[in-house]
């Protein structure tokens, strides 16, 4: 995630040398332990396997539930009643995903600058009408999302996002788990 890349090659040999030195983990890579990753990862929504490698982007399912979920200011803990939220604090709540369920960030220096993957499925939910992403001119705290094309990455293109309102979610395909959609259909 650090390096910006929405996909990481599906070879096994080159996940097991990145998986070697970004993790902590006292143990050897297997192909059998990394195929036992891919596969729980991958039902749980935040990864997606391809022919052509791993897709980074959580499933709208997760980031909608982490979104839902996150205290949405600073001096308040995750309300689990209520799935809806109004103009929550950004980057609170990116903060809480990001150290609690799943890296959110590229970057967090300075100004946090969330993943390509991350806000592909943040700009999908808010093409869908699901979420809300602002940010007031004269706004704090925010983040930035990169551009769609990550060749035109630089300061005046990414979008700055302060404030995340989270509306109901569409009973649809794209908002289910994919251990969902295999039970179901």
């Amino acid at each position: 995630m650090s390096e910006g890349s929405r996909t990481v090659e599906a070879g096994r040999d080159n996940i097991r040398t990145i998986l070697k030195r970004e993790t902590d983990y006292d143990f050897s890579w297997t192909d059998e332990k990394i195929d036992m990753w891919v596969t729980l990862t991958e039902q749980l929504g935040l990864i997606t396997e391809t022919e052509d490698g791993l897709v980074l982007s959580p499933c709208r399912a997760l980031m909608y539930d982490a979104l839902a979920l996150a205290p949405t200011t600073s001096t308040e803990d995750p309300d689990y009643d209520d799935l809806t939220v109004d103009d929550g604090e950004a980057q609170q709540m990116l903060n809480w995903i990001n150290d609690n369920l799943f890296t959110i960030y590229e970057a967090r220096t300075g100004t946090p600058k969330i993943h390509p993957a991350i806000a592909d499925v943040l700009r999908n939910m808010a093409e869908d009408g699901v979420v809300d992403l602002s940010a007031p001119g004269d706004s704090q705290n925010e983040v930035k999302l990169p551009p769609e094309n990550l060749n035109d990455d630089s300061r005046g293109n990414r979008q700055d996002v302060t404030y995340v309102s989270v509306h109901s979610k569409p009973n649809e395909t794209a908002y289910q788990y994919p251990l969902d959609q295999l039970l179901t259909h």
